[in-house]
């Protein structure tokens, strides 16, 4: 299980000086530093490429939520990520079909790649 506090003493210590956005990651190009303007920008071309329109952040608890469940993801891993320690999870989840399911991982790889450049 991850630790997040944990996690972000690490990224602190590795990000170096203040004026480094704390979110990133490494690539084989180097450092890839997520800042706000960066995200929403990448994620509108994505979903602009895809045709998907009127996303919002919390599309994220729900689309995650049940790619996870639909992709087969253990209940109390998708509980743990989503911070429930009741079957509220159920809430979250929508039926994927077939085409669904390969569509939403189509988008996946798409933001993977944007991520890249």
């Amino acid at each position: 299980m991850l630790c997040p506090v944990a996690t972000v003493k690490r990224r602190l210590a590795e990000a170096g000086p203040n004026d480094v956005p704390l979110f990133g990651f490494n690539s084989p190009a180097g450092q890839i530093n997520l800042v706000k303007s960066k995200v929403v920008r990448t994620l509108g071309q994505v979903w602009s490429e895809h045709s998907y329109q009127g996303i919002t952040g919390h599309s994220f608890r729900v689309g995650g939520t049940s790619l996870r469940y639909a992709i087969g993801v253990p209940v109390e891993e998708i509980c743990a990520l989503g911070r429930w320690t009741s079957n509220c999870y159920k809430l979250y989840l929508r039926d994927y079909s077939e085409r669904d399911l390969e569509e939403s991982l189509s988008l996946v790889n798409s933001l993977e790649e944007a991520w890249m450049q």
